[in-house]
């Protein structure tokens, strides 16, 4: 069987134009309904990076006239959907934000999917036993420089949360339900690294994690992929 493709776009605050004039209608208007600064700044960071994503895999470049076409709506969950024209767009979407950066996922429709943006950084033994099965606690026990316990601790939970994106719970969902293993070799060719997240119910996804400095980013999903492929931008 071969591996289906999943897409990766990453971008900053510095990318997003002085305007909002590439946001449809329906989004300017949930745009102005944010009440706080940060909110809006990375509401708005998430589409753009989207919205550059997904034109990319339509075979189109950043143009302000495409970027009017495409929509970005949530779903039920809350989960983001994709739009053209109105009509559904083939493919799975999934953005997380962090501290000015967007990171974007996609793959194709059929694919439950989903990213996280993390930066690795110190997090209490109060939070890891609250939200970390008694496996997780003891592998990151188990790390006896705090560098390595960071990186643990944050790709574990980097790992819950594309999870609980890929399954439309978010939070409202126990993160002990879920289990993260992860590997720390490359797969030749990548700078990836493969992890899985396999539920109490033996639901699993699998997926990919990668970090670069502070940056620790996560990708899963229900069917086997190769590893993330950037996006590539074109005018």
């Amino acid at each position: 069987m071969s591996l289906m493709n999943l897409f990766w776009l990453e971008c900053s605050a510095a990318d997003l134009p002085a305007r909002q004039d590439w946001l449809t209608a329906w989004e300017s208007t949930r745009f102005r309904e944010f009440r706080f600064a940060k909110r809006r700044a990375d509401w708005l960071l998430g589409r753009w990076t989207a919205k550059c994503a997904i034109a990319a895999n339509l075979g189109s470049g950043v143009s302000i006239p495409i970027f009017r076409q495409i929509e970005i709506r949530p779903d039920e969950s809350g989960a983001p959907q994709a739009f053209l024209d109105n009509l559904p767009v083939k493919m799975a979407v999934s953005i997380s934000h962090r501290d000015g950066r967007a990171l974007v996922a996609v793959a194709p429709a059929n694919a439950s999917m989903g990213c996280d943006l993390e930066i690795v950084e110190l997090r209490t033994e109060t939070f890891v036993r609250d939200f970390f099965t008694e496996e997780e606690v003891t592998k990151v026990q188990s790390c006896h420089e705090a560098e390595a316990r960071q990186v643990v601790v944050s790709l574990i939970w980097s790992g819950k949360e594309s999870a609980l994106k890929a399954l439309h719970t978010g939070l409202r969902m126990d993160t002990r339900s879920l289990s993260v293993q992860y590997a720390f070799e490359s797969v030749s060719g990548t700078p990836w690294k493969q992890l899985r997240v396999i539920g109490l119910d033996g639901k699993s996804f699998e997926g990919w994690w990668l970090r670069s400095g502070a940056w620790l980013r996560t990708i899963v999903t229900s069917q086997r992929s190769g590893a993330p492929i950037l996006t590539r931008m074109s005018s």
